[in-house]
């Protein structure tokens, strides 16, 4: 063209792939080349799936299982990239992408797109950082500390025992059985068994142990989700394709002990590979998705 117009991004906006994950999808298609209706298509399908106001979808990713539903049958899954149930595709996207899959399909299968649901699965390590100060722990929970009650109105978080000397306003706390996710001091209450919440991530409740927040607590648990938010639906005997459904505590390890700043570490749940539950007749059209719930990333 002898005129070109430049469209600048929106500022904040991101990518919908990268410039890597479009050349693998990219080299994928031409490699395997249209085929009537093979595995490779039906993936492609679900990536380019439009609804049925012809707005493009956005799918992250297709799954697909041959004869799960017997012979001649494709089950399809599709998830959107993101976190947790963020990725499902809720009932009208299924059946928008089923319709757009049944345009294109060239042979009649008996087809389905399934209904990904999710199945929690709580995390929790124990580090040992580094000798390096900025990576150590904010504050001395040899003795961790014991939530005696909490006031949403005024973010007072009261322990049973006394704040430890070693606590400061700008350290972090983390409260089990929750999400995991750090919360900031602000102030200190005025008992020396209290302290302000910054951010009200979570409801405490009386009883529930309070762990130290430190550098090393994001990046964990950042590498962490990222690992999870990567696993396909359940991928079982009829599952086609590379993906993983599996969650594999050697990759969990893997993650976490290639954190920069952590020495050793040790993982405390789960104790073995994590496979989510097989869906059978007559709930065989939803698929199990493992997501994570509590991601508990503390010092040891």
């Amino acid at each position: 063209e002898d005129e070109v117009e430049l469209v600048v991004a929106v500022e904040g906006a991101e990518d919908q792939e990268t410039a890597g994950e479009y050349q693998q999808r990219i080299v994928e298609r031409i490699g395997e080349g249209a085929k009537g209706g093979a595995q490779a298509d039906y993936v492609q399908w679900v990536r380019d799936a439009t609804d049925s106001d012809g707005d493009k979808m956005n799918i992250d990713e297709g799954y697909v299982w041959r004869h799960r539903n017997g012979f001649g049958s494709v089950d399809v899954a599709g998830l959107f990239n993101g976190t947790g149930a963020n990725r499902l595709l809720t009932a009208q996207q299924r059946s928008d992408l089923l319709t757009y899959i049944q345009s294109l399909d060239p042979v009649t299968h008996q087809a389905r797109v399934l209904e990904v649901v999710t199945q929690t699965q709580n995390i929790e390590a124990t580090l040992v950082p580094t000798s390096d100060e900025q990576f150590a722990r904010d504050w001395d929970d040899a003795t961790p500390l014991t939530v005696l009650s909490w006031t949403a109105a005024t973010r007072l978080l009261k322990f049973t025992a006394n704040r430890p000397s070693s606590m400061d306003i700008g350290d972090a706390v983390i409260v089990n059985g929750k999400t995991g996710e750090e919360l900031i001091i602000e102030a200190f209450g005025s008992n020396p068994d209290e302290v302000v919440i910054k951010e009200v991530l979570y409801t405490p409740v009386a009883t529930d142990t309070v762990y130290s927040g430190g550098p090393l607590v994001a990046p964990v648990r950042t590498a962490i989700q990222t690992l999870i938010n990567g696993l396909g639906p359940r991928y079982g005997d009829f599952g086609a394709g590379d993906f993983r459904g599996t969650l594999y505590t050697s990759e969990l390890f893997e993650v976490i002990q290639t954190t920069s700043g952590v020495l050793d570490s040790t993982l405390v749940t789960p104790s073995s590979n994590v496979v989510p539950t097989e869906k059978v007749f007559p709930d065989d059209t939803q698929i199990n998705l493992l997501i994570a719930g509590e991601i508990l990333v503390r010092y040891a």
